[in-house]
């Protein structure tokens, strides 16, 4: 007799995938997590259908929905076109023969919402919202002129909470969303550390000290302080070296951060690669001895979490950072990382000072702390426990839901 079918769990939003970064190798990370607790997941996308897209990554089926058609587009046909974006998820959803157990939302945001919670209610299919990430705006002016900030508040306060489900990246919104009545399960970023390569070699004496910083900075990551310090260090003939991938010379001189510390051009010991491919990226972070991450503790650095300490830690590199959000959960100083007591010039200088002083013998102690922590919480196989608890007690939006939701300040 043929075993039973799987419960089928889709996950859908406007990501590309597999090529679609970080938000692409979360959903991968949780959806390996979702198969291995005996579930049959797909995902959907907006994207448009390419001849060349795998049909399958990893055993997990993907479907492309072409509903980003708008992509080109001057913005406000962009806006425009966006508004309609989800018809097209709701009528794949209604016309799948197979019985779907649970759908899981990643980003989207206000119109994939407005349509899954009303398709919820209408099928009795439970819903969850993935929540990764809450920007505040670069200028508080931007409130006013940006449909895209109206949107994510919206969806964060509101919306999302009527789902009455929620897997959060973060203690912060773990919180919110609990606050506002949902099933909440906290599961950072995660990916099979069997698969990624690490480097526990010793580092000669005679070799600088090279860190490594991947990644396009914006207005997220904070990069002057630390180039600024090492053109002082530079100056002294100390031999540190900072690899810089994804954004090239040009663009790197041009960031408000760095125009802020008088930065005219970068030092000898900093090289800008510009963009790299994911593959090229985990290299150069591999053969680093630190990687970098440097963030203000605004909103997005409580509620994110950095994938690339999660990555660098899998490749065995500790991390030189300061410490928002959930990273003191994971970081701990001279231990798997060197950290740094602020964003500000002078800790970076002193955090530089201490690395500088490390024997090289602790390298490689270092990397390998690095990697135990990577396997001990960010392997996808630690969360599939609390992952299949979760899907297990999903509860369908609901009015009552919405009503009871309250929308409290973060």
């Amino acid at each position: 007799m043929p075993a039973p079918p799987k419960p089928l769990v889709v996950y859908a939003g406007p990501f590309a995938f597999p090529d679609g970064g970080a938000a692409a190798r979360r959903i991968l990370g949780n959806a390996l997590a979702l198969v291995a607790a005996g579930f049959d997941v797909e995902v959907w996308t907006a994207q448009k259908p390419q001849l060349s897209a795998p049909t399958h990554v990893d055993g997990i089926r993907v479907r492309a929905l072409g509903e980003r058609k708008a992509e080109n587009l001057p913005r406000l046909f962009k806006y425009l076109a966006y508004l309609t974006i989800g018809r097209g998820l709701i009528r794949a959803l209604d016309a799948q023969a197979r019985p779907i157990a649970a759908v899981i939302l990643y980003s989207g945001y206000t119109p994939y919402l407005l349509r899954l919670t009303a398709w919820s209610r209408r099928t009795g299919t439970p819903i969850a919202f993935d929540a990764v990430e809450w920007y505040d705006p670069p200028h508080p002016l931007r409130w006013l002129v940006d449909p895209y900030y109206w949107n994510t508040e919206l969806a964060m306060r509101r919306l999302a909470r009527r789902t009455g489900n929620a897997i959060a990246i973060s203690r912060h919104l773990e919180a919110h969303f609990s606050r506002g009545g949902c099933l909440t399960v906290r599961i950072p970023p995660t990916l099979d550390v069997t698969e990624i390569e690490a480097d526990f070699g010793a580092r000669e004496p005679g070799e600088p000290i090279l860190l490594c910083y991947a990644g396009s900075p914006g207005h997220k990551d904070r990069l002057g302080a630390l180039i600024a310090a090492l053109a002082r260090f530079d100056a002294d003939g100390r031999a540190v070296r900072l690899v810089v991938a994804g954004v090239d010379a040009p663009a790197l001189l041009a960031l408000a951060d760095v125009r802020a510390h008088g930065l005219k051009s970068l030092p000898a010991s900093v090289s800008a690669l510009g963009k790299v491919t994911h593959a090229q990226a985990m290299a150069l972070t591999r053969a680093a001895d630190f990687s970098v991450l440097l963030r203000p503790a605004a909103r997005f650095a409580k509620a994110g979490f950095p994938t690339k300490v999660v990555e660098s830690l899998a490749a065995g590199t500790p991390v030189f950072a300061n410490l928002t959000g959930d990273l003191s959960l994971h970081l701990r100083d001279g231990d798997n990382a060197i950290i740094v007591g602020s964003i500000g010039a002078e800790a970076v200088l002193a955090g530089l000072e201490r690395l500088v002083a490390l024997p090289r013998g602790a390298f490689a102690a270092m990397r390998r702390a690095a990697r135990s922590e990577a396997e001990h919480a960010f392997d996808y196989r630690i969360h599939v426990p609390a992952l299949s608890g979760f899907i297990a007690n999903l509860a369908v939006a609901t009015p009552d839901r919405m009503r009871r939701t309250t929308c409290t300040l973060p």
